[in-house]
């Protein structure tokens, strides 16, 4: 484990290097939470050598996460970089590019799309289908396909 800082050796290492080496890492344009993740791990090399107090886990260092963490939250930061769902428009020019595939390749990550862009559903959720996950039905309404979850990020369905 190396920091950013030469001559400091990470076990000498006090309060005011963690949160140079967090902000360090926020420069470098690192999510507040995989930052988080670096103090948790930092927090448990420093328990492992025995230090006390742990620099990670003193209160300059929380109030910097967390500072951090709303920092980001009031102005949008990470909102930038998160992925946002394919418009209708997207879809469709995803679609026409699947008909160079091989027929049934192409029909099946097609309707896979579809699947998924109708139901709204995730990808990991769609690829967890079965055969026997989806029906077609035929009531008084008119025929419909009816797809039941067997995993959701929220919740276990199955």
């Amino acid at each position: 484990m190396r920091t950013h800082k030469d001559g400091v050796e990470p076990h000498a290492a006090g309060t005011e290097e963690c949160t140079d080496f967090f902000h360090f890492m926020y420069s470098q344009g690192k999510k507040a939470r995989t930052i988080d993740q670096a103090k948790s791990a930092l927090v448990a090399y420093f328990n492992a050598k025995g230090l006390k107090p742990n620099p990670a886990q003193d209160a300059s260092t929380r109030r910097y996460i967390v500072g951090l963490q709303k920092y980001n939250k009031q102005n949008n930061i990470d909102e930038e970089k998160k992925a946002h769902p394919l418009t209708v428009l997207e879809l469709s020019t995803l679609l026409n590019a699947l008909s160079s595939f091989h027929p049934f390749v192409g029909t099946m990550v097609r309707l896979a799309l579809v699947v998924g862009f109708i139901g709204c559903f995730r990808i990991s959720e769609v690829l967890g289908l079965r055969w026997n996950d989806i029906q077609l039905v035929d009531d008084n309404k008119g025929q419909y396909l009816s797809v039941r979850l067997r995993w959701h990020k929220k919740a276990n369905v199955e």
